[in-house]
This record gives C-alpha cells, structure tokens and sequence, in this order.
C-alpha cells in the first residue's frame, strides 16, 4: 500500500504527544494540534466517502460517495484472499479489512486490503449563554471498538493497523488535525476498546466550521508460505458517544445546541440518526434545510 506506515490517529486533548493504542507501535506522523485557529476556509456541507484498497505493491482503489449513509463491501478481482466492507449509518462508522491464501503470485511479496470512511459535516453551534462571535471549543469522544489478528503456519510478517479521528476536512485545513500513527503484527488475537476524547476544535459562535472524522482498517500479508490470514475487523464501530462544547477559556456550557447540514442530531451524548419513522435520504435533506434555515433566522435577530 504504497509502501507506508498504516497510521494510528490518537488525538489527545489539548496536547501533541505521540500516543499509540495498544496492541500497536510504529512510526509517528508529524502534528501540532495545539496551533488551531477557527476556520476561515470555505465549508463543504456533508457527506461520506468509503474507500477500499487493494494490491500487491500498488493500490488498487474504488471509493463511492454518498450524502447521507453509505455501505460498500468488495472482494479484490484479482486475488479473492483479499476483501474490505466499509459503512456509515446514523453517524456510526465500520469497517472490516482481511486477508488470505496459501501463497503469494511469483514475483510479489505483499498483498493488503484498506477499507476505510471518510465522514464530512458542517456544524452551527449556539447557546443563549454565549453571543455570537465568541471564541468556543467543540469537543468530542469516539468509542472505538475491534478485534485484529493473524493465523499463520509460515509467515514472516503479517502487520494490521487502524486508523481513526479528525481527518482534512476538519476546520477546512486540508491536512490532518493531529495524526498518529503506527501497525504491528499482532499475537494470535488482539483487541482494542477504548474512548478517546478528540482535540478540542476552535470556533465561532455563530459561524459554521466543518468536521471530518474517520476510520479505517488494514490488513497486510508480506513474504508467506503456507495457509496463512491477517484480518482488522472495526465492524464494532466507531460511534460518538460524547460531545461538550467549551467556551473560550476552556469551561464548559450546559446549554447548547448544534444543528448540522447532514441532518444528523449532535446530542451530549453523541451523534445519532434523528430518530423519526420512515426517515429517508429526503427527510435529512429537509432536515438540514431547516437547520439552516433556523440558523439564519437567529443570526438575523440578533443582529437587529
């Protein structure tokens, strides 16, 4: 897979240390979240992006996109050892990733599976306790849940890795916020749950910031004899599971409300599906519709 380190993204709040979560170790890619400023770039709407990789030295990619959830699932064409699944449905995000086979074509030494999700959404936070214009931070916690492992009879190296937090879209940076980042070859079996507070992003009261997140999973096989699989299996989810919004220096506020443009609801306790019978991909249409329309209308009044 081009020959990269997998990265892990830890993002530690308020700080840069290069945290990597157990079973994984490796190398660290260059951040500093601690020089976010509120964004001043343009914002993007919503939407989300699956993308499965495979290959033997060069990936092989297929992304589809949708506007609200999406589910894409593929075994690689041309070895059928190598599968990937990725999904986001109501804000929860999956993805699967393995491989598998007695031996490697002549002349390849590598075959991997990437499966991962790109999440975007443009978010309006308010609170009667804070005038527009403020300075605030938004921060989140993501539960993240997954089994990894590897089952060889003769094999010299099957690393798996994952990948998960804030990714470019975030503030409009074009870059990830605070990447982390290693694989490993795992024992026979090995898991990972935790929740993991992202780093608090800066904003504006009553201005509109894009947020990003994503997960992705991989699996490698390289130089192996014999029936041999490697598998990273977040099909567990990553899910939100909470949200606080902070003022400028950092102490929290009771009372807010954030309303997004994908239609999803942004509770203290996460982000969920609104949760209304025989929602469609229309519903969340006219839901985000009316959240900004809500959002302009409260901006039109306190101005005046």
């Amino acid at each position: 897979m081009q020959r990269r380190l997998v990265r892990l993204l830890i993002l530690i709040a308020g700080t840069a240390s290069a945290s990597i979560v157990p079973p994984f170790t490796g190398g660290v890619f260059p951040s500093n979240p601690n020089n976010l400023v509120p964004q001043t770039g343009p914002t993007f709407g919503s939407g989300t992006y699956a993308i499965l990789e495979f290959g033997y030295a060069r990936p092989e990619r297929t992304t589809r996109f949708a506007r609200g959830d999406i589910s894409s699932s593929r075994t690689w064409d041309k070895n059928p050892g190598a599968y990937g699944s990725a999904a986001m449905k109501g804000g929860d995000i999956s993805v699967y990733s393995s491989v598998k086979g007695p031996s490697l074509p002549d002349g390849q030494d590598e075959m991997f599976a990437h499966a991962r999700v790109d999440f975007f959404d443009t978010v309006f936070v308010s609170s009667d306790a804070v005038s527009d214009g403020s300075l605030g931070y938004f921060e989140l916690t993501v539960h993240i849940e997954g089994d990894f492992g590897c089952e060889a009879s003769k094999v010299a190296y099957c690393p798996i890795g994952i990948d998960f937090g804030y990714w470019g879209a975030t503030l409009s940076r074009g870059a990830p916020v605070d990447f982390h980042g290693g694989e490993s070859p795992p024992a026979p079996a090995a898991r990972i749950d935790v929740d993991q507070p992202l780093v608090p992003l800066p904003f504006i009261f009553g201005k509109p910031f894009n947020i990003g997140l994503e997960l992705a999973a991989t699996s490698r096989l390289i130089r192996w004899m014999g029936n041999t699989s490697a598998f990273s299996d977040m099909s567990h989810t990553m899910t939100v599971n909470s949200i606080r919004i902070l003022d400028a220096d950092h102490v929290p506020i009771d009372l807010w409300s954030i309303e997004a443009d994908s239609g999803l609801s942004y509770k203290a306790d996460g982000i969920s599906a609104v949760p209304e019978p025989g929602t469609s991909v229309a519903g969340f249409a006219a839901t985000a519709a009316a959240a900004v329309s809500v959002w302009r209308k409260r901006r039109k009044a306190r101005r005046t």
